[in-house]
């Protein structure tokens, strides 16, 4: 029983091994933001959040609505940092 335990824990670490997030640098992406944002002649608006904020959601959900998204995608380079 303890040898069937050690393989499915050594499949489930490799399953999560292979399938993580890549870790982005955030003074990269920031760079990469502004940069746009210059190109652009817009401002960088950063926004935070996590998977497990329910609050998060509902501000990103409502900044994807039409008549937000436009209003926002006219003056801003969104960038949104999750803090996980």
């Amino acid at each position: 029983m303890e040898l069937q335990w050690k393989a499915l824990l050594t499949q489930v670490l490799g399953f999560l091994t292979a399938h993580q997030a890549t870790y982005w640098k955030a003074a990269d992406l920031l760079a990469a933001a502004q940069a746009a944002a210059v190109k652009q002649d817009k401002r960088v608006l950063l926004t935070f959040g996590a998977p497990w904020c329910p609050w998060c959601h509902k501000l990103e959900g409502w900044m994807a609505t039409p008549t937000p998204a436009a209003l926002l995608a006219k003056d801003f380079v969104i960038l949104k940092v999750d803090v996980d």
